[in-house]
C-alpha cells in the first residue's frame, strides 16, 4: 500500500480562542444551557491524510457518549480518540459533542480547525527497485520516483543496506522477500515496495527441484519429486506465510484462504548442486458459524511525532501470536515491546523513548505472520 506522509506536531489545548469560543457559543447555545459544568476539548495530531483526536471531558461524570463532526462531511458516534482520513489537504473545522448515555444533565461541545497538508499524492514518493541475480549475489538498483533523499533494504535474510543501489551475497539458494523504504526529506514522505528473488548458488545442471501438491479447506499436501539423493540432499521448504520447514515431503496448514507462493529448495552435498522451484498454491478455508477472516492488523500511534513517550494502539479479531518491535533507519531492533499470545480485544502500548535519540524510527507489527510497518518521529 502506497503512504505519503508529513507530520504535523501534536496541538497544545487550546483555551479560551476568541473565535472558536463565539463560535462554539453561537452554534452550541441550547447545549451549553444544558451542560451544568460538563465541558469537553480535543487535541489533534495530524499524519499523511490521518488525523488523530483526543477528547478529555470535564465533570462529565461515567456513561458519556461521543460525536465527532470532522468537518468534511463524515459524523461518527462512539470512540473517545477516533482516527479520521481526509481525503484531500485542507482546513477542517472539526466539532465534538458529548452527552449523558442515561439521559443525565451532561451536555456539551467545543470546536477547533485542523490542517491537513501532507496529503498530496500528486508529490508523494513512490518506491521501486530493478535487480539481477548472479550465482548467489542480487544487484539492485533503485527507481523510486522522485529520486529520495534515504534509502533502507532489508534483503529477507537478516541483512540491511542503507546504500541507494546496493549488491547482496546471499548464503544460499532460496526465494527471498527483498523489501525497499525510501524516504523523501524535501517533501516529507516515504514509501515501501516488497519484490520476490529467486537466488540459485549451485549448478543447477544435475539437481531438478520439483513437486505436487493437493489442497484440502485449508490444509495443503505437498509431495516432493525432486532427483536428489535421500542421504545427501536437504529439502527446504517455504509456505509462503512465513512458515518453514525441513524435509522430505510436508502437510501444511494455512491460518486464511488466500494464493501463497511455496517454494522447494534442495542441496545435494554429494553431486554438489542445489535447484529451487515455486509455485502458486490456493486454498480456501471458509468461514463457518464462529469463524472470521483474520485481517491485516493497523496500527494507531498517537502523538507522532513525539518528544518522549508515545502511544501505540492496535486490536485483534481473534487469539493470535503478536509481535512488536521498534527498529531505527538501520534495521536494528532498538526496542521489543510484545511478543506474546494475546486473546481478541483491543490493546494499546507505551512507548518511551528517552533513551532513543531524536530521529525517524519504524513500529513493526507481526500478527500470524501478517506484518504491518508505520514510521514514527522522535523530535527531542
Amino acid at each position: 500500500m502506497k503512504t505519503k506522509s508529513t507530520f504535523k506536531k501534536m496541538s497544545h489545548l487550546l483555551i479560551g480562542k476568541i473565535l472558536i469560543g463565539i463560535f462554539a457559543i453561537i452554534t452550541f447555545a441550547n447545549t451549553s444551557a444544558k451542560a451544568q459544568n460538563c465541558t469537553v476539548t480535543f487535541v489533534d495530531s495530524t499524519s499523511m491524510c490521518d488525523a488523530y483526536f483526543y477528547g478529555t471531558p470535564m465533570n462529565a461524570g461515567n456513561g458519556i457518549n461521543w460525536t465527532w463532526n470532522f468537518g468534511d462531511g463524515n459524523i461518527v458516534t462512539g470512540p473517545q480518540y477516533p482516527v479520521h482520513t481526509y481525503a484531500q489537504n485542507g482546513t477542517y473545522y472539526v466539532c465534538v459533542t458529548i452527552y449523558s448515555a442515561n439521559g443525565g444533565a451532561c451536555q456539551a461541545s467545543y470546536c477547533d480547525s485542523v490542517v491537513i497538508s501532507g496529503c498530496n499524492p500528486q508529490n508523494g514518493c513512490n518506491a521501486d527497485f530493478n535487480y539481477s541475480v548472479a550465482n548467489c549475489t542480487v544487484y539492485f538498483s533503485d527507481m523510486t520516483q522522485p529520486t529520495p533523499t534515504d534509502w533502507w533494504w532489508d534483503f529477507g535474510d537478516g541483512g540491511t543496506s542503507i546504500l541507494q543501489s546496493p549488491s547482496h551475497t546471499y548464503p544460499q539458494s532460496g526465494l527471498y522477500t527483498v523489501c525497499l523504504t525510501s524516504y523523501d526529506s524535501l517533501v516529507n514522505c516515504y514509501d515501501t515496495i516488497c519484490k520476490q528473488v529467486q537466488v540459485n548458488c549451485g549448478n543447477n545442471q544435475q539437481c531438478n527441484a520439483d513437486f505436487t501438491f493437493t489442497v484440502s479447506n485449508c490444509t495443503a499436501n505437498f509431495t516432493n519429486t525432486s532427483n536428489g539423493n535421500a542421504n545427501s540432499t536437504v529439502y527446504q521448504w517455504s509456505f509462503g506465510d512465513n512458515n518453514f520447514a525441513t524435509g522430505l515431503n510436508q502437510v501444511h496448514q494455512y491460518s486464511q484462504s488466500g494464493t501463497y507462493t511455496v517454494c522447494l529448495t534442495m542441496t545435494d552435498s554429494v553431486m554438489g548442486c542445489s535447484d529451487s522451484i515455486c509455485k502458486q498454491v490456493t486454498v480456501n478455508c471458509g468461514v463457518g458459524v464462529g469463524e472470521t477472516y483474520r485481517s491485516e492488523t493497523t496500527l494507531g500511534i498517537y502523538p507522532n511525532p513525539f518528544s518522549s513517550v508515545t502511544t501505540i494502539t492496535y486490536s485483534l479479531t481473534q487469539k493470535s501470536v503478536v509481535k512488536l518491535e521498534v527498529m531505527d533507519v538501520l534495521g536494528n531492533n532498538v526496542a521489543q515491546l510484545e511478543n506474546e499470545m494475546k486473546s481478541s480485544g483491543n490493546y494499546q502500548v507505551s512507548l518511551n523513548a528517552d533513551k532513543f535519540s531524536s530521529g525517524m524510527y519504524f513500529v513493526k507489527i507481526t500478527v500470524e505472520g501478517r506484518t504491518s510497518t508505520q514510521k514514527i518521529v522522535l523530535d527531542k
